[in-house]
């Protein structure tokens, strides 16, 4: 294999597969990423075998070929090179050359062959979808996600689709978050599937780089795939049943609230230097006659916390205790200024919802009073 290719360029590619990446695979080829070069691209992938990102770039191929590369070393030394052209020649031998007008180096690689094949998925269940709205919805979810291993169904964002929405849920089983969007899916019918939450977090960060475009996402058996600007994620789905969510949605309300999402995040964030000695609980009151939300920590280990925030508010009077940092999980990924709060009873969930967009609802499930 031989190419030329942009410093950049390559820079670019390898810092996005790196992340695919575990530094504590016991497989050393596990450690590499594999380089394919052939027509005018070079394509990069690395995998841990739970999920592969690939990543296409064009370059000169003087000879077509493959190997795979120390991910770590090679990321490192070419993001200390220069913006120019960069040689890549790899003899028969498994050496690696690496060559500027300023610079030559050789890297030990190992065969192309013996690193784990990465799936195409080409699925009979396919959809596009803008990055943004994308990259929204993973954020309003993903931190709901389990990080506790007990119910693997609950490690992952819930993704299906009925006849006009696309879905993502994500739970622990103490508070909920959906988004959703319209959305037409080339299938014969709806879908469901789980997607790991790491996969999701990897899919925010490419994202993040490439919100003008369109992703292509492809579903088949137990794989997924997200396209997106020649990047390409492939991750396993999580096997399982998502529970019932929609039972648990309250639908009833006695009490409305309208608050400003800063003014109430400062506030959670003083009460939490004091909550976090008994697990982030924190009463709240919501005063019709006052206009005021209170919240407070009552007595800890090292003090307490009193907050009265001004809200408008509708309908009775009432209290819940809830786990502030949920609370505060929520309003980090909500864009809207003001956030609109609805509670039933002191014994049912609270939930939270956005002004500016209908299409997302979170909840939190009540502590005891």
């Amino acid at each position: 294999m031989e190419i030329r290719v942009l410093q950049s360029e390559l820079a670019l590619a390898l810092g996005t597969v790196s992340r695919a990446i575990n530094s504590s695979n016991t497989l050393p080829i596990l450690g590499n990423v594999l380089l394919e070069a052939f027509g005018d691209n070079l394509k990069v992938s690395g995998t841990n075998l739970e999920v592969a990102i690939c990543a296409n770039c064009q370059v000169e191929v003087i000879t077509e070929g493959s190997i795979t590369v120390p991910a770590k070393l090679l990321s490192s030394y070419v993001n200390l090179l220069p913006n120019t052209d960069v040689l890549i020649k790899a003899d028969d031998d498994l050496n690696v050359s690496l060559i500027t007008s300023q610079s030559k180096s050789h890297i030990k690689g190992l065969k192309s062959e013996d690193y784990p094949s990465i799936p195409e998925i080409t699925g009979d269940v396919s959809l596009s979808l803008p990055a943004s709205s994308l990259f929204n919805m993973v954020n309003q979810t993903v931190f709901a996600c389990s990080s506790s291993g007990t119910r693997p169904i609950l490690s992952g964002v819930y993704m299906y689709c009925d006849q006009e929405n696309l879905y993502f849920v994500a739970t622990d089983s103490y508070r909920l978050s959906e988004s959703k969007i319209a959305s037409k899916v080339d299938s014969t019918g709806g879908f469901g599937c789980i997607v790991p939450a790491k996969t999701m977090q990897e899919l925010s960060k490419t994202l993040a780089n490439t919100i003008d475009d369109d992703v292509v996402i492809r579903i088949s058996d137990m794989q997924i795939s997200f396209e997106i600007s020649g990047i390409v994620i492939v991750s396993r789905l999580i096997e399982g049943k998502f529970p019932d969510y929609k039972v648990i949605i309250p639908n009833q309300k006695k009490t409305t609230v309208e608050v400003s999402s800063a003014v109430l995040q400062g506030a959670i964030r003083r009460l939490n230097l004091f909550a976090r000695e008994v697990n982030n609980s924190v009463h709240v009151e919501f005063d019709t006659g006052a206009g005021s939300m209170i919240l407070k920590t009552g007595e800890t280990r090292v003090g307490e916390e009193k907050s009265e925030i001004e809200v408008a508010i509708s309908g009775e009077s009432n209290k819940i205790s809830i786990n502030s940092q949920y609370l505060l999980d929520c309003l980090q990924v909500i864009s809207s200024d003001k956030i609109i709060l609805e509670i039933n009873e002191s014994v049912s969930p609270i939930k939270v919802l956005s002004p500016s967009d209908e299409n997302f609802v979170y909840i939190i499930m009540p502590l005891k009073i």
